[in-house]
């Protein structure tokens, strides 16, 4: 499986690229998870100026990834970190 997010550092820029061009990039846990730990990173950070966010693919990013979301609210199990990165 590949990573979510895929984060370029380049002198003060970072390019940070949604990874899931087959669901348009649409937010599921594991994205907004990956987008929660590294805007959490990034306020310890002070070598970063300027953040540059885009999608892979065609689209920038579709919004929830509804699967997901009804799986979440079927109770399925999530991956640790998830339940608190979507509640925040």
């Amino acid at each position: 499986m590949s990573q979510p997010l895929l984060i370029e550092h380049d002198d003060g820029v970072d390019r940070v690229t949604l990874n899931r061009p087959d669901s348009l990039n649409a937010l599921d846990p594991a994205l907004i998870d990956a987008l929660n730990v590294y805007f959490q990173d990034l306020q310890r950070n002070r070598d970063t100026r300027v953040v540059v966010l885009k999608g892979a693919g065609k689209n920038f990013c579709a919004g929830l990834d509804l699967k997901a979301a009804m799986a979440r609210r079927a109770g399925q199990q999530e991956p640790p970190g998830v339940t608190e990165s979507l509640d925040s």
